[in-house]
């Protein structure tokens, strides 16, 4: 089973689509800060949900899609964290 996470990342704030499959997982869809809090609450539900599961995540961002990619590898351990600049 894989976990799609859809991730708009913007300045002060990220809004985060996940889903299980197919499903749309709305309890777990919402909007995190891009603070360390935020990214520390975004990683641990990303670590509870996809134990023994692979997580993808998506980005669409202007700006510091790295930054975001390297925090998710290493603190979700999300090694396939892609992105999409524009």
């Amino acid at each position: 089973m894989r976990f799609s996470v859809r991730v708009d990342l913007h300045k002060h704030q990220m809004t985060v689509h996940i889903k299980d499959g197919k499903n749309l997982m709305p309890d777990l869809c919402g909007k995190f800060r891009t603070t360390n809090d935020g990214y520390d609450e975004f990683t641990g539900l990303l670590t509870s949900i996809s134990e023994n599961k692979d997580c993808q995540i998506a980005v669409e961002s202007t700006g510091n899609t790295r930054y975001f990619a390297k925090k998710m590898q290493e603190k979700a351990k999300c090694q396939n964290t892609k992105h999409n600049e524009i």
